[in-house]
């Protein structure tokens, strides 16, 4: 069985390395984000959305999304980030992909955008696509992440 979920808002432009600063920085908004999604305050997760994700994805479909996302994969239990990048742009963009397993024997792929504001970086492009966590590391899970939108594959187990 192969579950799917994806919430796609935003756009992405050319990308460089991140340095250790930067890195850090988004490190720190995609804890506090995680924190608050994971402990149920969502108003607190929605709150860290860009105007433009927030007009997209209100407070309420927010709550019934991640009410359909945490059905499906139960708590969290491990978030590993794969890579971070910047887009070359104004105001400075930095991208997070990453992995996440669940409770539920799920895993999920995706990246985080944030945006970088006055207040500090901002959530302005969430995508994800969950699967079941034994196709991570085959042929089969590697096309399916590819087909949910997600960049950083994790290698191919052969």
């Amino acid at each position: 069985m192969i579950l799917c979920f994806t919430l796609l808002v935003g756009m992405a432009h050319a990308q460089v390395e991140v340095t250790d600063a930067e890195r850090a920085e988004v490190m720190i908004a995609v804890d506090d984000y995680l924190r608050a999604r994971e402990s149920g305050d969502l108003e607190k997760a929605h709150g860290m959305f860009g105007a433009a994700m927030r007009d997209q994805l209100d407070l309420d479909k927010y709550r019934q999304t991640e009410g359909q996302r945490r059905a499906q994969t139960g708590p969290l239990a491990r978030f590993t980030p794969l890579r971070a990048m910047r887009h070359d742009e104004v105001p400075p963009q930095f991208v997070l992909d990453y992995m996440a397993f669940y409770d539920a024997d799920v895993a999920e792929c995706g990246y985080l955008v944030w945006t970088s504001s006055p207040g500090g970086l901002t959530l302005t492009r969430l995508v994800s696509g969950v699967l079941e966590a034994d196709l991570v590391g085959t042929q089969d899970g590697a096309d399916l992440m590819r087909e949910l939108g997600c960049i950083a594959i994790p290698e191919v187990q052969q």
